[in-house]
């Protein structure tokens, strides 16, 4: 397999962010892998990860836009 350096990205996946790590799982091509078995494991266990975070955010969003629009409400009616 030809590489040629700059074409070969190195990070610490332990750091990165929900986004970096669905892409890698997505797309990423691994150069060597040692051991198929922790692979596997480490694949499921982020991408449970991510999708769980992705979760919590969609619930924290809808809140806080439900308590926006509450606020608004109460603001609005207040300035009749």
């Amino acid at each position: 397999m030809k590489i040629l350096a700059d074409k070969v990205d190195i990070i610490d996946l332990n750091k990165a962010s929900n986004d970096l790590i669905y892409k890698v799982i997505r797309d990423g091509k691994p150069l060597y892998v040692a051991d198929y078995n922790f692979l596997r494991r480490w694949i499921r266990s982020n991408y449970i990860r991510v999708l769980d975070e992705e979760d919590l955010m969609d619930i924290f969003y809808k809140r806080l836009r439900r308590k926006i629009k509450e606020t608004l409400k109460t603001h609005w009616l207040w300035f009749m």
